[in-house]
């Protein structure tokens, strides 16, 4: 009899999560679309986006209204809906709409791939969100939930609007059009840190308004208010960096696909956090004597990486994979810091001079 009932309760969870999808007929302009809406029925809701495969087929072009309900149930956004979107321009966000709640404490990044998205449209009673000049917000105005990856802002700049406490993760992801970002004295929290501003590649500064508690900018660079953390450096900054002496963290994702070719790490460094560097265009780098902590893949994907000298004592911990997609073969370290010559450390060989 336990069986039976493990059995039927196994059976209604696989058909709550049930896959299902319905025809869907849309008009832009003098043109009429039919698209087949994929979602799975979940806890009473039907999510699209729920897996990494099309939710909508084919990928919408121009302005989309999503359906507000499928299958009798409302619908709830997940993590890869509309993410291979390249002819979106404007998303319609019905009231019974909502964004997953998982996925819109991590960030949005759903809309990553539409680069014609210009704006969001909500409701005017939605419970939950707003837009304003195109940009999703909370409905309290607390949160930057998307901004659209098509949108230039006003000459490629934006400045976020006074009252922003929270940047969403990946909030600006994907974002080509923009060139600069102001941030707001009441700014305090950015969700991922730098992975927000991943592949907004032509931005080249990021500014703070002065009065903020948490940030400040140095020359278009973003740090922690004590100036102890790099936070963020753009994409389109410079090639060669020098970081600032005092610096004592560089922040995971801090450089990651930006167009450094060559930095001066100053020996207040200690911490090199996870992805640091990753996908930069580095040749070479060189480690200061006070690091302690190099995270992992701080330096993956670097390709054109192929010298690394190390001036610090050999890391207590060793993180994974931290120099993997790169040229590198060997690491060049001091004598009397705890390295062996022949050694490997992060799968390459270590020779002492």
């Amino acid at each position: 009899m336990k069986w039976s009932c493990k059995i039927f309760a196994l059976l209604c969870m696989a058909a709550m999560c049930a896959k299902a999808e319905e025809t869907r007929t849309t008009r832009v302009g003098q043109h009429t679309y039919t698209y087949r809406v994929v979602y799975r029925v979940m806890n009473g809701s039907a999510v699209i986006g729920s897996t990494r495969k099309a939710s909508v087929v084919p990928p919408p072009r121009g302005e989309y209204a999503i359906p507000s309900r499928l299958g009798g149930f409302p619908v709830v956004i997940g993590d890869s809906a509309f993410m291979d979107c390249p002819d979106l321009t404007s998303v319609f966000i019905p009231r019974d709409v909502t964004i997953d709640e998982g996925f819109a404490q991590q960030g949005v990044r759903m809309f990553a791939s539409s680069e014609k998205l210009t704006r969001f449209v909500v409701a005017e009673d939605h419970p939950n969100y707003v837009s304003l000049d195109g940009v999703l917000f909370d409905k309290d105005m607390t949160t930057l939930i998307r901004f659209p990856p098509g949108k230039d802002g006003k000459d490629g700049k934006y400045a976020i609007p006074e009252g922003i406490v929270t940047i969403g993760g990946y909030a600006f992801e994907g974002c080509k059009e923009l060139t600069s970002l102001t941030l707001p004295s009441s700014l305090t929290e950015i969700r991922g840190g730098a992975r927000t501003l991943r592949y907004a590649r032509n931005l080249s500064s990021v500014f703070v308004v002065s009065g903020n508690t948490a940030y400040t900018s140095v020359d278009g660079v973003l740090f922690d208010k004590e100036k102890t953390t790099l936070v963020m450096f753009p994409d389109r900054k410079i090639e060669h960096y020098v970081i600032p002496d005092g610096i004592q963290v560089i922040g995971s994702r801090a450089f990651v696909s930006s167009g450094l070719h060559s930095v001066v790490i100053p020996e207040s460094v200690t911490t090199i956090e996870d992805v640091a560097f990753g996908g930069s265009y580095l040749t070479s780098i060189t480690i200061p004597k006070n690091v302690t902590s190099i995270g992992a893949l701080a330096f993956g994907e670097c390709m054109n990486l192929a010298t690394v000298n190390l001036k610090c004592a050999k890391p207590q911990k060793e993180a994974e994979r931290v120099f993997d997609g790169t040229s590198v073969t060997r690491l060049i370290v001091p004598r009397d810091m705890g390295w062996k010559s022949g050694e490997r450390y992060w799968g390459k060989f270590v020779v002492v001079r």
